[in-house]
């Protein structure tokens, strides 16, 4: 199954991208995605950081994640659990993956390509989900978070997925930087 590309992404992301993160209370999405261990379990590269995936829980949709990071100059293991999750506003083969960070999650949106070794991951538009915000059509402060433009969000119910999902102006999502995840061993 593709989906076990959709973990790597999202610790890669949190750890090195440069783009706000958008914060929420819990693991987004309406449906668990139950995950196979043959499926999942691998190791994924995604720009040239190597992630090994596993297992934690399968009925629960909860992989975990690790990689090797630097912390003052030494190389630290990290490792974090990842939620998958599906929603009615998607379609086939797109996801929501959560990466729990403390008290909270990071989020991103994960699209399945024809390769059954990759997959394409896009981080939230942390601007377009802080006007919504203030516009208030989305829970939570709009405040500046750790790495000064970080967005959290209040608990997220399905009329607040559709508000997300069914906008078609192409605004949510930071579709000109993509994350490309491949499978190199199973």
């Amino acid at each position: 199954m593709k989906l076990a590309r959709m973990v790597s992404v999202f610790f890669v992301m949190f750890s090195v991208a440069a783009c706000s993160a958008v914060y929420i209370e819990e693991p987004i999405g309406t449906e668990v995605v139950q995950v196979e261990e043959d499926d999942w379990e691998g190791i994924w590269v995604v720009d040239g950081e190597p992630l090994i995936v596993g297992v934690r829980d399968r009925d629960a949709g909860i992989l975990w994640v690790a990689g090797v990071e630097e912390r003052e100059g030494e190389p630290t293991l990290k490792s974090m659990a990842v939620h998958v999750r599906r929603s009615p506003y998607l379609g086939d083969g797109q996801f929501l993956i959560s990466m729990e960070d403390d008290d909270r999650y990071v989020w991103f949106l994960a699209i399945e390509t024809e390769d059954e070794d990759s997959l394409v991951v896009y981080a939230p538009n942390a601007a377009r989900f802080r006007a919504l915000i203030e516009e208030g059509k989305l829970p939570g402060p709009a405040v500046e978070g750790k790495s000064g433009g970080d967005v959290y969000l209040g608990r997220l119910e399905p009329e607040h997925l559709e508000t997300i999902f069914a906008d078609d102006s192409g605004t949510f999502f930071v579709w000109q930087e993509p994350y490309i995840f491949r499978r190199v061993a199973r």
